[in-house]
């Protein structure tokens, strides 16, 4: 049996594991902008939604 293993091992504490940086900003940013455009796509559609709906119903309103 090795004693001197350069990896880290299940249950060895005190030990670097060399694991590659994840790199979060880069992924965000795509992710945050289409969050936004959707939000902003969803609020139109439905003030356009209540817009219309207020205008198909104001000439019965009137009667």
């Amino acid at each position: 049996m090795k004693i001197d293993q350069p990896n880290a091992v299940f249950g060895q504490r005190g030990r670097e594991a060399s694991v590659p940086a994840a790199l979060v900003g880069r992924t965000v940013e795509p992710t945050r902008t289409i969050g936004h455009l959707v939000r902003l796509l969803g609020l139109v559609a439905f003030l356009l939604t209540v817009a219309g709906a207020v205008f198909w119903t104001l000439p019965g309103i009137e009667k």
